[in-house]
């Protein structure tokens, strides 16, 4: 096994261990459960994916999650091979209208994973107009001044994906793509050349291995591994250590957001490895009673980051375009941190 991969045996046990939190924390099940069916469909038990989805798609039980919940139920029973099944569900979510742009983006996804870019590229323009309006003017500026700009350009991002892949000529919302693309590239460019101090400002997350010279003689750390929390760690983090809200936040979604931010600047400047280990506050507590390391420690962070990644519990950064996302979310790279339209 290459040294920079975990096992994908532990996703079945960590879907377990996920639904075994569920019960324990009511104020986070849906969170939890939503995590642990990703889990299960990366383990391949779509069955039990597509179950814990149903029960998502309660808004009682789901509260947001309710409509992606019912979204990705769908693409769950195409995987367990429910063909008829997912047919029959899609047909009625689509006779429903959601006025939620995620649902269409997921389902446009999930014809797209399934090689049905006709049907895919359906799904995609009928959540642009429903979400944007039909007589509303395909511009940067209309989607600005829309409910929710991001995913709109997810959505058109996912169009102008599965019209590319079908060779299908360029239209008005391929140009409209095409200028969003540019205007995201440029605003990365833009904060890489303003952040030249981006591997300080992430200390407590990043630690160089090794360095070499740039053609100015600059250091350039070759490798770096970064620590993540995962959703489900994220809140006893920063119940354990809350002086860690200054620099990370307190909002665990824009702070995945900025670590694939933080990720991709870091490539820009010339890092040639990074990888990126999946923090445990319990694991981290034991880390630091086996060395009698004091939480105090400025360092502590760092030292247990490093120790994953000595260990071979890191994974590389990024990750294939069609691989699980590196954040945990169960879904492919390009579907979540990876789209541009996320950043």
């Amino acid at each position: 096994m290459a040294r920079n991969q975990r096992p994908h045996t532990t996703s079945a046990e960590d879907a377990r261990q996920l639904e075994i939190f569920a019960e324990e924390r009511p104020e986070e099940r849906a969170d939890l459960l939503f995590e642990a069916a990703g889990m299960w469909s990366l383990s391949g038990d779509h069955d039990r994916a597509a179950e814990i989805f149903r029960l998502l798609s309660d808004p009682e039980i789901g509260s947001d999650f309710a409509g992606p919940a019912e979204a990705f139920r769908i693409g769950a029973l195409y995987d367990a091979g429910r063909s008829d099944e997912a047919d029959e569900e899609a047909a009625r979510l689509r006779r429903r209208n959601p006025d939620d742009a995620e649902v269409w983006a997921i389902m446009g996804e999930t014809y797209e994973n399934r090689g049905d870019l006709r049907t895919a590229q359906e799904w995609f323009t009928a959540g642009i107009t429903r979400t944007l309006g039909p007589a509303a003017p395909l511009t940067v500026e209309a989607i600005d001044e829309c409910d929710d700009p991001a995913e709109v350009e997810h959505l058109i991002f996912g169009r102008a994906r599965v019209r590319r892949e079908a060779d299908e000529p360029k239209d008005e919302l391929d140009a409209l793509a095409e200028v969003l693309g540019a205007l995201n590239d440029a605003a990365l460019d833009e904060e890489a050349a303003e952040d030249g101090g981006t591997l300080d400002a992430y200390d407590a997350f990043g630690f160089a291995d090794e360095y070499d010279a740039d053609g100015e003689g600059h250091r350039v750390p070759q490798e770096v591994g970064t620590l993540y929390w995962p959703k489900e760690q994220f809140g006893p983090l920063l119940k354990a250590r809350p002086e860690l809200a200054e620099q990370i936040g307190t909002d665990h979604a824009e702070y995945t957001a900025n670590f694939e931010k933080m990720l991709s600047l870091l490539s820009a400047q010339g890092v040639q490895r990074l990888s990126v280990g999946r923090g445990d506050v319990a694991e981290f507590v034991r880390f630091l009673e086996e060395r009698g390391i004091s939480q105090a420690d400025e360092n502590v962070i760092a030292d247990y980051g490093a120790e994953l990644q000595r260990t071979g519990e890191n994974t590389a950064w990024p990750p294939g375009r069609n691989n699980p996302c590196w954040c945990g979310s169960g879904r492919k790279y390009k579907k979540c941190c990876g789209n541009p339209a996320a950043r």
